[in-house]
């Protein structure tokens, strides 16, 4: 004890500071440290669920020689047109002497520059799957981190992103290579949240040893900004994903977005999206007042048969390795292909456990997030089984439950997001993070069982999504290709089967699928008569349909007894044809004795293609 006689201390007082909180921010450990263990996870996984690929990288393709040769054609055709300083986006390369303007095309404009260096290096078919690959590993890390900046907690995290990236939907859409790439909608939603977090509803706080707020914010709406900007040089259907998904976060903060800076923020996101899409708008913005390429949608143009059934989201994938087989029946009638909605009986409980039990403060947003998107998913109005009411008409179909996907219907120009099955995904993120938070609630209620939980739920996850194969084509083109891309020129190719192919149907030929005559040019590289594009004016089609040689070419492979053709080598080489391949296996009998009766120059023949070279 200090006697009375001792001096007393003097003390001095603390330095004045603001009222706010100090927020120190303290080091943590090496992203790579943290998060490494998880990529390297999703990239075991991924080998595994897709080993028909990963084991036979140069000899398979990820692509069913449909849908996915025509995207190995967009993989091509985009950087091949930039190399020769064409313009992208218009094009006579197919649906030749027309030509279509693809800037709403599914041509994943980004994605086709960023594997041109694989391409050069390993050929397309390697690229491509490369490529597809590496969007299922980060489809997996993006809802990882996504789930583990709500949660906390890493292996419950893992969990929700091996439930994102292996769900029924990536194999429903393994050949849709935009499709694809998930992870732009759990980066996106992630980087938003971020942005949130630096602008936070009241004052900002005085900051120690860190970065001021204002610099951390900017830098975080840039990077916002170009996660959208990406989004949409990749996938419009996802750009339109992210777009109600961060107007359903901005609600859910909506103090802060009613703050003059967020705004401020949110306009810098707004400018860094607009640099980076900016190739992509400019193209599209031109052919609506130039060209006016999009005709107007009239009807639900296929939306009320594209749209998940309430069953879709109880039921399994046929693809499913060890009972999928059961469940056929009901694939085939309500909840298969674009109906697919189904997280999975492991996520559908555990995001009912974390919609109860996951915190009030963490489990809203998700939950809202999750209602959205599945309502959106049922389209035009509520499928349940074969039944959907007779109360109202509109586009002469009778339905009694009208569902949000109507406001959408009547956008103009938003309205081409015709598939509304598709709006599950986000839907089916959202139930990963709810399934995250249960898991990290089970583990801490019940400390022992840390490890066991998640490692239980993983192995439920992937026996349920595990699938019974991969879709894969040949990357071997038949060889008279080759004597076609051997010819100096640029004259164009004419299939038989001749088939153009758009988002609203076929014409020419309607029997199957002739996509791959795509991936077969991409050998040549010459203009092709036919083709596909996702949306093409009727306009040009009708042109095409009125075409001297193929308004006779298309009834004459139909082999209408009651057609006489007149066409000969000089009306081909006029209308701009310097090949015409016949396929064998097709089996159009009438146009082989027809066009093998006009004596052009067999150019080459493997017994299955045959060229014929017009003089």
């Amino acid at each position: 004890m200090t006697s009375p006689a001792e001096p007393t201390a003097l003390v001095e007082p603390p330095p004045a500071v603001d009222d706010g909180p100090l927020i120190e921010e303290t080091p943590d450990a090496g992203w790579w440290v943290a998060h490494g263990p998880a990529l390297a996870g999703y990239v075991l996984l991924t080998a595994v669920c897709f080993w028909p690929v990963v084991g036979h990288l140069r000899t398979r393709i990820l692509s069913d020689g449909g849908d996915g040769a025509s995207y190995l054609w967009n993989l091509w055709q985009i950087p091949d047109a930039l190399v020769n300083g064409h313009n992208p986006f218009d094009t006579r390369d197919i649906f030749f002497p027309v030509g279509a303007h693809t800037a709403f095309n599914t041509n994943m404009p980004l994605v086709g520059v960023l594997s041109w260096p694989l391409q050069k290096l390993f050929g397309l078919g390697v690229a491509a799957n490369l490529v597809q690959l590496a969007a299922v590993v980060l489809s997996g890390l993006g809802a990882y981190l996504l789930a583990e900046h709500v949660t906390g907690n890493r292996p419950a995290s893992f969990v929700a992103g091996a439930a994102f990236t292996f769900a029924p939907y990536r194999f429903v859409h393994a050949s849709h290579y935009d499709l694809s790439h998930l992870e732009l909608l759990p980066f996106g939603i992630l980087a938003l949240l971020l942005l949130y977090e630096a602008v936070p509803e009241a004052a900002p706080a005085a900051v120690v040893g860190g970065t001021p707020p204002v610099p951390r914010a900017r830098r975080r709406a840039l990077v916002f900004g170009a996660v959208v900007g990406v989004t949409f040089l990749t996938d419009l259907y996802y750009f339109v994903f992210l777009l109600i998904a961060c107007g359903v976060v901005a609600a859910w903060h909506w103090r802060a977005t009613l703050r003059r800076e967020m705004a401020l923020r949110l306009a810098e996101a707004g400018a860094a999206a607009a640099v980076v899409s900016a190739p992509l708008v400019i193209a599209m913005a031109r052919e609506l007042a130039v060209f006016h390429s999009l005709d107007p949608v009239r009807d639900w143009a296929g939306a009320d048969n594209y749209s998940a059934n309430f069953l879709s989201w109880i039921t399994p994938s046929i693809d499913q390795r060890i009972w999928g087989t059961r469940f056929v029946h009901l694939n085939n009638l309500w909840t298969g292909g674009e109906r697919m909605a189904f997280p999975g009986f492991t996520i559908l409980l555990l995001a009912a456990a974390g919609a109860i039990w996951g915190g009030r403060r963490r489990r809203g947003l998700w939950i809202t997030l999750g209602t959205v998107f599945a309502l959106l998913s049922f389209g035009p109005f509520l499928h349940v089984a074969r039944r959907q009411g007779g109360r109202f008409v509109r586009y002469g179909i009778r339905y009694t439950y009208w569902m949000p996907y109507q406001l959408l219907h009547a956008i103009p120009v938003v309205n081409g997001v015709r598939v509304p099955g598709r709006f599950s995904v986000v839907g089916i993120l959202a139930l990963d993070v709810l399934a995250a938070l249960a898991l990290d609630r089970l583990m801490a209620r019940r400390p022992r069982w840390r490890r066991v939980v998640p490692a239980v739920a993983l192995l439920l996850v992937m026996v349920e999504f595990f699938p019974q194969g991969t879709v894969t084509q040949a990357p071997a083109i038949p060889r008279p290709y080759s004597a076609i891309a051997a010819e100096p020129g640029r004259r164009a190719v004419l299939e038989i089967p001749l088939q153009w192919r758009t988002g609203f149907g076929d014409f020419g030929d309607v029997h199957s699928d002739h996509s791959i005559f795509l991936y077969y040019a991409t050998r040549h590289g010459k203009p092709l008569a036919g083709g596909m594009v996702a949306r093409f004016p009727k306009r040009s089609r009708q042109a095409l349909l009125d075409n001297p040689v193929y308004s006779q070419v298309v009834p004459l492979q139909e082999g209408d007894p009651r057609f006489m053709a007149t066409f000969d080598a000089f009306d081909l080489r006029r209308a701009g044809i310097g090949y015409v391949v016949y396929h064998r296996n097709e089996g159009r009998p009438a146009a082989f004795a027809y066009l093998n009766g006009l004596h052009l120059p067999v150019l080459a023949d493997d017994g299955t293609v045959l060229v014929w070279k017009v003089p």
